[in-house]
């Protein structure tokens, strides 16, 4: 806290910040009686259960911290060519990003979204979204996909954390993965991959039979399979 408060003296930093994937409800009120951030980065997107966040996300915004919305694509509508090819052809269809822009940034809950761009096409993209309202053919068309996707985005709930019985971090692993089929970042993907715990690259996921159920219905055991088999 010593440090950042100093860089933001020094002029070095505007604003400070935290980044939560998960356990957003715990964070922000936190960062709310600390008393000394400016901002905070949030998941959100159309595909998540966001009953729980919503409050504490509200609450931010009343107490003046800028919130920034990430993953609000869902990590998976940009996909590149070695994604799974019925996720990849549910999500590549016109639209279905905008729409997901769009959701996020309906209402005044964030005062930003920060979605990757890698081309022109995307640039367009998002700047279309931030000029366009979210309307009932943008909710009809991303109601379409939710069940399409569902075996492959995580949507870093945490409820699977510590189910593995081999010890596996299945959420992070499956997030890291997201920076390569998502993103397009393979050496993202891997620097962020290496920094997990020692059994996520030593212990292989082969068991017969997974035991752990995700409540979207990801397949997890493919997902993390997938996940050593590319950044291992």
């Amino acid at each position: 806290m010593e440090v950042l408060l100093d860089a933001k003296k020094q002029g070095k930093a505007r604003f400070i910040g935290v980044s939560t994937h998960r356990g957003q409800v715990e964070v922000i009120p936190a960062l709310i009686k600390n008393g000394q951030f400016d901002a905070v980065m949030v998941t959100y997107n159309f595909a998540m259960d966001n009953a729980k966040t919503l409050p504490p996300i509200q609450s931010a915004r009343q107490a003046g911290l800028g919130v920034i919305g990430m993953k609000a694509l869902a990590g998976s509508f940009r996909l590149d060519p070695a994604s799974y090819d019925r996720a990849k052809a549910a999500m590549k269809q016109p639209g279905a990003a905008l729409a997901a822009l769009k959701w996020a940034l309906r209402g005044d809950l964030m005062d930003t979204v920060i979605p990757s761009m890698v081309d022109m096409d995307q640039l367009a993209e998002n700047v279309r979204a931030m000029a366009e309202s979210f309307g009932e053919a943008d909710g009809k068309l991303l109601a379409g996909y939710l069940d399409r996707f569902g075996p492959v985005y995580c949507r870093m709930c945490g409820a699977c954390e510590g189910a593995c019985p081999k010890g596996l971090p299945v959420s992070d692993m499956q997030r890291v993965l997201a920076y390569l089929d998502g993103y397009r970042q393979f050496p993202l993907a891997r620097e962020r991959f290496l920094r997990l715990p020692e059994r996520a690259q030593r212990t292989a996921c082969d068991c017969s039979v997974c035991t752990v159920e995700c409540a979207f219905g990801v397949d997890v055991a493919r997902r993390v399979r997938r996940a050593q088999e590319l950044l291992a």
